[in-house]
């Protein structure tokens, strides 16, 4: 670590303690105020060791005194940001009478040809960087005060006031430091700032890409844009032609009673995460969990010809998927399936917690597909089935009782090389 960085580290740390309800969008600007602070101390400090040198040595001692003693002062400058806890108005009013004498006094004894009242403008650029976006009254009396301040020195101090006997070339030293030590400070107040602000710019936008990637996961993608481009759109598609799957993990709820917590949530999370997984290779929509039950569909938001092999193959993708986690935690895990084909609406709802839905008599016929299924089966409607006969292994169930559908003819997908492509067999033909 350079001793820059480390030197901005504890200063950030500084700032955060002396402001500790700061919020992060005012972090950059007290940061570099309290910067600003800090430096004006050093100054002082070097200044004062100059002034002490030069007294010792050049004059013979005891001829500068009154100034030595004055910019003992100057060391109080650091302390300033620690106003701060107690409020912006009490840090103004404190801060700006007090930094406003010290100069017209330091400049008294020297008079303006040392330059010291051309100061007032760092303690302006300082003021203005805390007060940020505050009452502008403030910023207003802060403009008053340097104004003010630097025409009564130059009206009433122009020479010195002979309490210090100072002779001409140290004045024009003091003013050739006052200089440089002004545009010092300013220059990297400012560069300080300005890093400072990129870097707040940077988190924001990280944030914004973090907020964004969450808006993603509660919505498709093409959702997310239209709600961004037209704000409060009622967002209701009519789906001509979509395939839905449902999953249930076969007894996971007499399971569920007698596992740990956490256990349980990891071993969900896990193996809904690795279907996400596989959804997305695929690009379907993964609609919601209800449960242990996984819900995903094909042909939305946007409209595919092939949304039936898209969840077939996605389905038998889940069941190897699952026959792997049975191998890797040594025990049984089946799924048990189903898929129907038809039209549906889909759109947003909610508003606390919104999130992209499906609704009509296809997702509620596929709900029934799963729950007449088989452990370890995918279930398919006819419906499906004609849309995939010529893509995909299926053998006749038969006519089943179907509770809201009466007698319904039913496929089983084989569950097959999820990449294999083979004519359809009809086992009663």
């Amino acid at each position: 670590m350079s001793l820059k960085q480390l030197f901005d580290e504890q200063t950030e740390r500084y700032a955060r303690a002396c402001s500790p309800g700061i919020e992060e969008s005012d972090v950059a600007r007290f940061f570099a105020f309290t910067q600003g602070c800090i430096f004006s101390g050093l100054i002082c400090l070097c200044f004062l060791v100059f002034v002490m040198l030069y007294d010792s040595i050049v004059l013979g001692g005891g001829k500068l005194n009154y100034l030595e003693w004055s910019l003992v002062a100057g060391f109080l400058i650091p302390l300033a940001p620690l106003l701060q806890r107690f409020g912006d108005l009490v840090h103004f009013a404190v801060v700006a009478p007090a930094s406003t004498l010290f100069t017209l006094w330091i400049t008294y004894l020297l008079g303006t040809g040392s330059g010291l009242h051309l100061t007032l403008i760092l303690g302006l650029t300082n003021g203005l960087l805390h007060m940020g976006n505050g009452p502008r009254i403030q910023a207003a009396l802060a403009g008053l005060l340097t104004v003010g301040g630097i025409l009564i020195c130059q009206i009433l101090f122009e020479s010195p006031s002979g309490l210090v006997e100072a002779d001409e070339t140290f004045t024009n030293i003091v003013f050739v430091i006052v200089v440089v030590a002004i545009i010092g400070q300013m220059v990297t107040t400012f560069r300080t700032l300005i890093e400072r602000i990129a870097d707040t710019e940077k988190a924001l936008a990280a944030a914004h890409e973090r907020s964004e990637a969450l808006i993603r996961n509660l919505v498709p993608r093409a959702i997310s844009e239209r709600l961004k481009e037209r704000p409060g759109e009622l967002i209701a598609d009519a789906l001509p032609a979509i395939t839905v799957l449902f999953a249930d993990i076969v007894g996971f709820t007499s399971k569920a009673r007698n596992l740990n917590p956490e256990i349980l949530v990891e071993f969900l999370n896990r193996m809904f995460s690795r279907f996400d997984m596989l959804s997305t290779e695929r690009g379907l929509e993964k609609i919601k969990t209800i449960g242990d039950a996984y819900m995903v569909g094909a042909g939305l938001p946007d409209a595919r010809a092939d949304h039936a092999e898209a969840i077939a193959s996605l389905a038998i993708a889940m069941q190897h998927e699952v026959a792997r986690m049975s191998e890797e935690t040594g025990e049984e895990i089946q799924l048990r399936m189903g898929i129907h084909s038809g039209p549906a609406v889909a759109g947003v709802v909610g508003v606390t917690r919104p999130f992209y839905d499906v609704w009509g008599d296809t997702v509620n016929t596929a709900s029934r597909m799963e729950h007449h299924s088989e452990p370890g089966r995918i279930q398919v409607s006819n419906a499906t089935r004609m849309l995939l006969k010529d893509s995909f292994e299926l053998t006749r169930r038969g006519s089943i009782e179907i509770k809201g559908l009466g007698a319904t003819e039913t496929w089983w997908l084989h569950i097959s090389d999820p990449t294999a492509a083979t004519l359809a067999k009809d086992s009663d033909k």
